[in-house]
């Protein structure tokens, strides 16, 4: 059990790490659409301005191709129904893709076209791209704090199953204690009986009859051969 929670920790730690790599390459992209806006800058600038924001749209693509976990994809819209045993209850599992989602820059919508070209780039068009970069980011801060969510709900899986665990092993090392001691008051009851018995036969002024009887005792309890010899007085001759 504690392996699948910690299994599901290492995906949460993935997803987390390449959505949070993503997140700042989209904040980066929105800087630089801030100083697009600068009048000062010439079309030289701007080109190397693009160049840089589609080499960044390049990575968040790569990022997303690359996030996976012993080969399924986390970050490319397929991830779902990643489930993890919480508990020993049949049924009792957690869903820890809903901090995944399809990372490309198409489906975040801020794609820029090959054939993009910057110089015309209107107040507008710049402006209704910063809010599609403002969303992006609002869309990925939300499923970083979600991979953080899933982790603490995972950790405390974790530390209940290691409490249930070391709750049954002293359950089970107590009952194994006290079988022992019962097995040695047993064994202890059976050789003072079995001294008691040998040390009355070896009395010499003791009736054949009782020695034979306290002989078919030797078995008893300890008190129940002193009830006998209190029944049956010892003859002497």
């Amino acid at each position: 059990l504690k392996n699948y929670i910690e299994l599901g920790n290492d995906i949460m730690t993935q997803v987390e790490s390449s959505e949070t790599l993503i997140s700042d390459g989209i904040s980066k992209i929105y800087d630089l659409t801030l100083q697009a806006s600068n009048e000062t800058f010439t079309d030289d600038d701007l080109n190397g301005v693009l160049k840089e924001i589609k080499s960044i749209l390049k990575f968040i693509d790569s990022t997303a191709d690359n996030a996976s976990f012993q080969g399924r994809k986390l970050l490319d819209g397929t991830c779902h129904d990643l489930l993890i045993q919480m508990s020993d209850r049949a049924g009792d599992t957690f869903d820890i893709s809903n901090c995944t989602l399809d990372c490309h820059t198409e489906a975040l919508g801020i794609d820029i076209p090959d054939d993009f070209d910057i110089t015309g780039w209107t107040k507008e068009e710049k402006a209704e791209y910063l809010t599609k970069l403002q969303t992006a980011s609002e869309t990925l801060i939300h499923n970083i704090t979600q991979c953080g969510a899933n982790s603490l709900r995972l950790d405390n899986a974790a530390q209940i199953a290691d409490s249930k665990a070391t709750c049954y092993a002293d359950s089970k090392s107590a009952i194994y204690d006290a079988d022992i001691a019962e097995s040695c008051a047993e064994m202890v009851s059976h050789q003072i009986a079995q001294q008691v018995s040998v040390s009355i036969l070896n009395l010499p002024s003791l009736s054949t009859g009782i020695s034979i009887s306290l002989t078919a005792h030797t078995h008893m309890p300890i008190n129940n051969m002193h009830n006998i010899a209190k029944t049956k007085p010892l003859i002497f001759f």
